[in-house]
């Protein structure tokens, strides 16, 4: 516990110290205040992990409450405040941190080598190949296929895991490292600018890989295994990742057809892989088709082919009762006037976001330019949302949605029956609202309705359970006292019940926002308080906020119960 009487103190703190689990920031400092010291804090952040604030504040004012979370704080508590609401607040901040590490860990890192995954390390790649100086380079594992055939599955997996160790150990702090797919890498090599020094790399890791798996597998090795390297230099060869990357491919195809164990700078786009008309040699062919890993992204398929597909998962399906979900993307461009480049250029991205969010025993089909059809075999329907929420979110975070907005709707797969029949739109967050007076009832219920939430609202705490049954919410918020029932004895009953295996997050809504409501709402298990009569800014946000957490907290636990 550190604390310091001034903005500027932090700030110095913070630069010359570890980042601590979380800020508690009042808003009333001496030199500056607790607004202008946040986004100081996040300039200074930068890239880097976003510490957690909680604000603190002895005014009354909601727009500044809603101003503090809107740049970015984790919750805002009152002065003078009840000590047990505090350490309430502090812990539920502290623990569901703990959550959204572990989720950004899983969704960022390869789960088996722990180096960053393919979506993470192709983005990063993208604004490194613009920004900087060195080597784009594609690695792959020789005779890895040979690894699994003779030893079996587990030795290939362990081989995997030692490949990545000693990467990390021969890699600078600045150079960029990732797992692409199978038995393939792709690194940066930021500032490095001659090939022998390449070559230098590429012959001290094939050297310590080789000895690795004889400590691993015995003496001698029964295959020749190493490590094939294939790069394209920065900004010589261009900065756009696709086209450098595509480079660096045709580069470590040559190795592989001209001896492995070896790395190859790109000459040009043929690299001896193409004659001058641009065809293939059998052997290039029957490398790309033996050797070269498999993809993990979803089977991009024109509509003959994916008819053939869907047919032939139909029978399957049939006869093996299996289960499989369809699912419709609808891409919508935002007002605005957009050209022909731009409109394909959303498109692009468009596509690119969801074949790369889906499995590799997933098929899509382009219905249109802006419409995509999926097809998710051994899928369960409470996890479609999961699939649908990433995707959105991305498209989010990449600043997309200002360009484009996508819709979705999902069905199952009848055999024998109607494929129109059972299409339920589920991409709108629902929510239960039981407050007692109706006027508030009623004022929420627009609130969130106009957010673009689906609401089921109710004024009679008795029918709470019932009505939780019937309509399934992502979220309940609830009033402190029912008109029928004590807010919390309605509380304690909703958390006794399990709709699909998961508990309803609530939000318990309080007459004056006290302390002591606060403590026993945070005690008995409430996600968050709110007071009535809240701006609605707060209101949306909060309501987002907890919606958001307990989906990355319940896909935290099934990836943890996966592994």
């Amino acid at each position: 516990m550190t604390s310091l009487r001034s903005g500027g103190a932090l700030l110095d703190f913070l630069r010359k110290n570890d980042a601590p689990d979380l800020i508690l920031l009042d808003l009333e400092m001496p030199d500056m205040n607790g607004f202008d010291i946040m986004r100081r804090l996040r300039e200074q952040e930068g890239d880097e992990r976003k510490i957690p604030v909680i604000f603190l504040s002895s005014g009354e004012n909601q727009e500044s409450e809603a101003r503090g979370l809107r740049l970015g704080a984790t919750d805002f508590i009152r002065k003078p405040f009840d000590p047990d609401a505090l350490a309430s607040r502090v812990l539920n901040t502290l623990r569901t941190q703990e959550k959204l590490q572990e989720f950004e860990k899983n969704v960022i890192t390869d789960q088996m080598t722990g180096l960053l995954n393919k979506n993470t390390v192709e983005e990063r790649m993208i604004a490194e190949c613009r920004r900087s100086t060195g080597y784009l380079c594609v690695l792959d594992l020789d005779s890895f296929k040979l690894i699994n055939d003779l030893y079996g599955h587990d030795a290939g997996d362990r081989a995997l895991i030692i490949f990545s160790d000693l990467l990390r150990r021969n890699l600078r702090a600045e150079d960029l490292c990732g797992r692409i797919g199978g038995d393939e890498f792709v690194l940066f090599l930021r500032n490095m600018q001659k090939e022998e020094v390449l070559q230098k790399f590429c012959n001290r890791i094939n050297a310590e890989y080789q000895k690795a798996m004889e400590a691993e597998l015995g003496t001698p090795l029964k295959i020749p295994l190493g490590v094939s390297i294939g790069a394209a230099e920065v900004p010589a060869h261009g900065r756009e990742y696709d086209r450098l990357f595509h480079l660096a491919d045709q580069a470590l195809l040559t190795v592989k057809l001209t001896g492995k164990h070896r790395c190859a700078v790109t000459g040009g786009p043929h690299n001896g892989l193409q004659d001058e008309s641009g065809d293939m040699s059998l052997d290039a062919v029957t490398l790309i088709l033996e050797e070269r890993s498999v993809s993990t992204n979803a089977m991009w398929m024109g509509q003959d082919a994916f008819i053939n597909i869907y047919r032939y998962m139909m029978r399957y399906m049939e006869r093996y009762h299996g289960v499989a979900y369809r699912v419709l993307f609808t891409l919508t461009m935002a007002s605005g006037e957009y050209n022909r480049e731009e409109q394909e250029e959303i498109r692009d991205r468009f596509r690119t976001l969801i074949q790369g969010s889906l499995r590799n025993s997933d098929v899509m089909l382009e219905v249109s330019g802006n419409q995509i059809f999926l097809l998710l075999p051994g899928i369960l329907e409470d996890n479609i949302h999961v699939v649908t929420d990433r995707m959105t979110a991305r498209w989010r975070r990449d600043g997309m949605q200002q360009k484009a907005s996508i819709t979705w709707e999902a069905g199952r797969v009848m055999i024998g029956e109607n494929l129109e029949e059972e299409q339920e739109p589920r991409s709108r967050s629902r929510i239960a609202v039981a407050v007692a007076e109706e006027a508030e009832c009623r004022r929420i219920e627009m609130i969130l309705t106009e957010a673009g939430m689906r609401v089921a609202a109710f004024t009679s705490g008795k029918e709470l359970p019932e009505r939780l049954r019937d309509e399934d919410p992502d979220l309940l918020v609830m009033d402190e006292v029912m008109a029928e029932s004590e807010g919390f004895e309605s509380f304690r009953e909703t958390k006794r019940f399990s709709w699909n295996g998961r508990e309803i997050p609530v939000i318990i809504v309080t007459e004056d926002g006290s302390q002591e409501s606060g403590a026993r709402a945070l005690a008995r298990g409430a996600e968050d308080i709110i007071r009535r009569q809240t701006v609605p800014a707060i209101l949306i946000h909060r309501v987002e906020q907890t919606i958001e957490l307990n989906r990355l907290r319940t896909v935290v636990e099934e990836a943890a119960h996966r592994r």
